[in-house]
């Protein structure tokens, strides 16, 4: 843990010419935190509050280090999170899943589209690609491999470990195609934002990723199946489907509202630019709403720690990068770089 520390000797130095004392007072605490994220001797979570508290005692800068709690983005990603919370617990997320099979799950091949088209549906509202593809959707698909008698160590070529590589590929793509997909897309989306000056709606991130994501999302079943060939083919879908749905018990209410409130806060991302609604108010109006009809009770929310340690670690991280940027940080860094390039002399005799 020593070793993220190590930025801190920075503070007995000079600014470089031309920086902002205050920059250059942030940038330690800042390059530690990073440090400490890359060497992961405790969590991310930890590392920021450490930093953060650091910076807030020895600069004096409290206001600083609280302010990434205030961005909207912080609170976008944190209450996504909680969605994601009520797709799990309602067992909506499972639902999905099963009526993907009961359509799609014909074959082997049909149940590795099922898979990625259930991952997709699910993405816009779960932006952890654990908690959608580990806690969701895996395990169905998993219990379903079971139910074919492909296990890890029995017959893993028979659906196990096909499903296994072909979710590892989705994962990755319906992450990024949402803003609110995978929590580091509101990094770099919040980043652009500070830095860049680069305003950034949900509808166009998704307008630019549909396409790239969206034809990796068809072809990458068809593509695992002709690598890592499954040996079974058929698959009695609508047993499968049934008895999945059967266990998880008929539609209910909190579902059918969730349900709801999920076309509807798609619909509000999507036409944002014109209802002047951000993404942030329509994740905290789907809260609101899923607390005033117990689809979530607080002391579930309570002990998410997923959630907290979420909102500590992005608070942190856009704090201390926003602050950095105000101070000039960055344009101090590129005016420093671009008066380094040597000037070509021109021979005006």
């Amino acid at each position: 843990m020593l070793i993220g520390f190590l930025p801190l000797l920075l503070l007995f130095l000079d600014p470089p010419e031309g920086m902002d004392p205050k920059a250059w007072g942030l940038f330690p605490f800042y390059a530690g935190a990073i440090l400490m994220v890359m060497l992961r001797p405790v969590g991310e979570a930890t590392a920021l509050a450490i930093f953060l508290g650091l910076y807030a005692v020895i600069m004096r800068g409290h206001t600083v280090a609280l302010s990434g709690f205030a961005l909207t983005m912080t609170w976008l990603v944190v209450g996504a999170y909680i969605i994601a919370q009520a797709f799990r617990d309602t067992n909506l997320g499972k639902r999905i899943s099963f009526w993907m099979i009961r359509i799609f799950g014909r074959s082997t091949l049909g149940l590795g589209y099922a898979a990625a088209f259930a991952d997709f549906i699910i993405a816009p509202v779960t932006p952890s690609n654990a908690a959608r593809t580990g806690g969701i959707i895996y395990p169905i698909f998993l219990s379903v491999a079971e139910s074919l008698g492909s296990y890890p160590d029995k017959n893993p070529r028979g659906f196990g470990a096909y499903i296994s590589v072909l979710l590892y590929v989705v994962t990755m793509c319906t992450g990024i195609t949402f803003l609110t997909g995978y929590a580091a897309n509101t990094v770099a989306w919040a980043l652009a934002d500070q830095m860049l000056g680069l305003h950034i709606t949900w509808l166009q991130w998704t307008t630019a990723f549909i396409l790239p994501a969206g034809i990796v999302l068809l072809i990458a079943p068809y593509v695992m199946y002709l690598i890592y060939r499954p040996t079974l083919t058929k698959i009695d879908n609508v047993r499968i489907a049934r008895e999945g749905l059967a266990a998880i018990g008929p539609m209910s209410s909190k579902e059918k509202i969730l349900l709801c409130l999920f076309v509807l806060a798609i619909i509000g991302w999507a036409t944002s630019s014109y209802t002047k609604i951000n993404s942030t108010a329509v994740v905290l109006g789907f809260i609101a709403v899923c607390l005033m009809t117990n689809v979530l009770k607080w002391k579930d929310i309570a002990k998410n720690s997923q959630v907290w340690t979420t909102l500590m670690w992005y608070g942190g991280i856009l704090g201390l990068a926003g602050a950095m940027n105000q101070f000039g940080f960055f344009k101090s860094c590129k005016s420093s770089k671009d008066h380094s390039k040597p000037r070509n002399e021109v021979d005006t005799s």
